[in-house]
């Protein structure tokens, strides 16, 4: 028996962003919204906290150098909140500042460099949908 792989339809990809910088917003909603995603934006981690206890995502975008709480420290709060769900959203972090170990060490689930290289973030997005 043949095992079928079910990938979402691109209108039913849901993206969290979570980015503090506008112009970064502007261009992450413009690349996803490309490929028929929708992105929500956080402009910091604790906004997107609360956006997640009302929405499920496909995929998180995580800016790591934010005001008020880091993107370390809003996907360690994301991971332990899906210990009690069962759940787990891919996180991807997107950022100029840090390494991409330290990134899967804190328990993302893969890195994309700024500035964007348009390739790249497409394939690494697609690998998780």
């Amino acid at each position: 028996m043949e095992k079928h792989i079910h990938r979402k339809s691109s209108k039913d990809v849901k993206i969290l962003v979570v980015e503090d910088d506008v112009i970064n917003q502007i261009l992450f909603i413009n690349l996803l919204q490309k490929k028929g995603w929708h992105p929500y934006v956080a402009r910091e981690g604790q906004e997107a906290l609360k956006i997640l206890e009302l929405q499920t995502f496909d995929i998180i975008l995580m800016d790591i150098v934010m005001p008020h709480m880091d993107g370390f420290e809003t996907t360690s709060r994301i991971r332990e909140i899906e210990k009690k769900t069962g759940t787990r959203i891919p996180i991807i972090a997107t950022t100029a500042t840090e390494d991409k170990e330290k990134c899967i060490l804190s328990g993302m689930d893969d890195y994309i460099s700024k500035p964007i290289n348009i390739k790249k973030f497409y394939r690494i997005i697609q690998k998780f949908l």
